[in-house]
């Protein structure tokens, strides 16, 4: 069953776990505090893997341009599910992203659009 998530939080400086309760097939995240020459927008796929993305950054001439990061992104999966068994049993950790602290400062508004799909189909070379 696909799902959506969609949210907010005020970052603190700091790398981020985002728990979202599944990892998702894709995400879309916007820094909205983002200055000139600052990454504004990732988009990550599963797919593509840990730190590997497309960085929309903002220019000194108000423009967006479009950099794929084959490395060094700032996305990561976070899938820490664990259950303590004994008493009181309860689940710890859980699924979503890590959100390195390169991406954001200290008071940055953070929004973000997550997205977990019925299907993630790859359908390899098609040449």
């Amino acid at each position: 069953m696909s799902q959506h998530r969609t949210g907010h939080f005020e970052a603190d400086g700091g790398a981020h776990n985002l728990i979202l309760g599944f990892v998702p097939s894709y995400l879309r995240i916007i820094n909205f505090m983002a200055a000139d020459t600052e990454v504004a927008v990732i988009e990550w796929f599963k797919e593509m893997g840990d730190a590997v993305e497309i960085w929309w950054m903002n220019s000194d001439t108000g423009e967006q341009n479009f950099v794929p990061k084959g490395s060094g992104g700032y996305i990561s999966e976070y899938d820490a599910n664990s259950v303590q068994s004994s008493e009181p049993v309860k689940v710890l950790g859980g699924q979503g992203v890590t959100i390195d602290a390169a991406f954001m400062e200290d008071s940055d508004e953070i929004y973000y659009l997550a997205i977990e799909a019925d299907r993630d189909v790859d359908h390899g070379d098609i040449a």
